[in-house]
């Protein structure tokens, strides 16, 4: 009888252990995650957005393609070697290295506006949770 009181004492003890131990590390996790948030935000994580916005800008320079359009500016189009087959196709061409360099640059501008919001949103995410609090203990 002996043996079985202390075989439940021991299991009570070590259960309150485990479960003492699991929450201390939850605790501990938490607040590590929480103050290394920031840094991680800052740093590798900054890092792979600029990566992101490299290949949307590598991806973009490749589907607009507009080297290939500049390099062949004087290759006439459909094979018409005359006169305005040359002209047309010079005009045409010099529209399309317009129109996909304004289209590169909207990727650019939108790949420049991911950065900035990357770098941002943790600044509005504190300015939200700092009014927040500011408006609950005023007593609004």
């Amino acid at each position: 009888m002996i043996i079985g009181a202390v075989l439940c004492y021991n299991v009570s003890i070590m259960a309150e252990s485990v479960a003492g131990s699991a929450m201390k590390f939850v605790a501990i996790d938490l607040v590590a995650d929480f103050v290394f948030f920031p840094v991680w935000w800052y740093t590798a994580g900054l890092v792979r957005t600029l990566r992101a916005a490299g290949r949307w800008l590598n991806y973009g320079r490749q589907i607009m393609a507009v080297g290939l359009w500049v390099k062949n500016i004087f290759t006439p189009m459909f094979a018409q070697y005359d006169l305005g087959g040359r002209v047309i196709s010079f005009f045409v061409r010099v529209a399309m290295i317009l129109a996909r360099s304004v289209g590169l640059a909207i990727i650019a501008a939108l790949a420049v506006l991911f950065i900035l919001a990357w770098l941002a949103f943790p600044i509005f995410l504190a300015w939200l949770v700092f009014g927040q609090l500011v408006g609950l203990f005023a007593g609004n």
